[in-house]
């Protein structure tokens, strides 16, 4: 099956679609702060449109050149986008940014020697070149595929990615297995599917990795704006925002929900002594403590400097006792730097909600119950007691 489309023009609209992508970048760019993300998508755009510009020019630029250098740079342009993409989606460690550059190196070292090996067979090297960029390209589909927490944007455009692997693998086959010859201007069905879906791509990755910058800049405000910076748990607004949805869900069940004020002990001592650095390695210990006694689903925050609370659903106060005993002796045991060592004191109040009961309401109950702790010595478990 033939298709009457000119593989020529698409390169040279997807030749323009990067140039035009890098510029528009490059002005946006020209007075804001530096963005590694994006300078290096500006930059896999200009190497791509100039590796395009230089395989479509075949027969009009020395064959090396055309050939070598284009699929070098195509190769190159291909490794820069993978790591911008990845890091746009906040899944770019440095082992996985030392892992991509590896594996592309790899692949162009093999490609360039197979290459000036098959130079002369058109259907070879457009396997060759095929496969290589489907390889490189399933790295990353891979991991966004196996990112559950990914995004319905991100699931799209690895979607569109996957479906680029799979023509790359067909254009591949078609090359070594058709008897119709298959050169990069040839109007082989899986050829011009490739080119159709390189066009795509070329948009999707324009588009889409602004959307995913623009993404990845608001969850960091979201998170700014309703996590403690310190300790990376909910601030007083975050805090007492879900802390009300939770109530609202338990008094709809008529499940308890037991309610933790937290409060460190002698803390203006140990920085006082200490040092401010020194506590806040205290209060971040306390968060990291905080986290693995109580469970995923509770919701934890840091409201005031060494002040700490906690929503415990479908709690009661026996079960609430435990688990504040198991905490406050967590704490005690803990060695902070090995040099310090601290205690906490715990008010808690139980109850099953209902739909008058507030956060408000428990707050003040747990802060009397924390009174109490600490007129006991501190270091104690202070429980409300119940309205009449």
């Amino acid at each position: 099956m033939m298709l009457n489309i000119h593989i020529g023009t698409l390169i040279v609209v997807i030749v323009t679609g990067h140039a035009f992508a890098g510029l528009l970048g490059g002005f946006y760019l020209a007075k804001r702060k530096k963005d590694a993300t994006l300078y290096t998508f500006l930059l896999a755009r200009f190497l791509d449109a100039f590796a395009w510009t230089l395989l479509g020019l075949r027969g009009c630029i020395p064959s090396w050149m055309s050939i070598l250098v284009g699929n070098a740079l195509l190769m190159a342009g291909s490794a820069l986008q993978i790591v911008s993409f990845l890091s746009a989606k906040g899944r770019l460690t440095p082992q996985l940014k030392r892992r991509c550059y590896t594996i592309a190196l790899l692949f162009l070292l093999l490609l360039q020697l197979a290459l000036s090996l098959y130079s002369a067979q058109d259907a070879m090297r457009t396997a060759l070149v095929s496969f290589s960029m489907a390889m490189l390209w399933s790295m990353p589909v891979y991991f966004s595929f196996r990112d559950k927490s990914a995004s319905p944007l991100q699931k799209l455009i690895t979607f569109v990615y996957g479906v680029g692997i799979i023509f790359l693998i067909f254009r591949g086959v078609g090359a070594m297995l058709s008897e119709q010859p298959m050169a990069l201007l040839s109007n082989h069905l899986f050829n011009i599917l490739f080119f159709f879906w390189l066009y795509l791509t070329t948009l999707v990755g324009n588009t889409g990795l602004i959307l995913l910058s623009k993404e990845k800049a608001d969850l960091v405000l979201t998170k700014a704006a309703t996590c403690d910076e310190l300790t990376d748990l909910y601030n007083r607004r975050a805090f007492f925002l879900h802390a009300k949805e939770c109530l609202a869900f338990c008094a709809r069940q008529q499940t308890p929900v037991s309610f933790f004020i937290m409060d460190l002990d002698h803390f203006k001592k140990i920085n006082d002594f200490y040092g401010h650095i020194m506590g806040d390695m205290v209060i971040k210990s306390f968060a990291v403590t905080i986290k693995r006694q109580l469970r995923g689903y509770d919701i934890l925050g840091r409201i005031g400097g060494e002040e700490f609370t906690a929503l415990l659903p479908g709690v009661g106060e026996q079960e609430a006792c435990s688990i504040a005993q198991r905490l406050r002796r967590s704490v005690e045991n803990n060695l902070v730097n090995n040099t310090i060592k601290y205690t906490v004191s715990i008010g808690i109040t139980t109850l099953v909600p209902d739909e008058c009961t507030t956060i408000e309401d428990l707050y003040e109950q747990g802060d009397t119950a924390l009174y109490e702790a600490k007129q006991n010595g501190r270091n104690q478990i202070g429980i409300a007691k119940k309205k009449a």
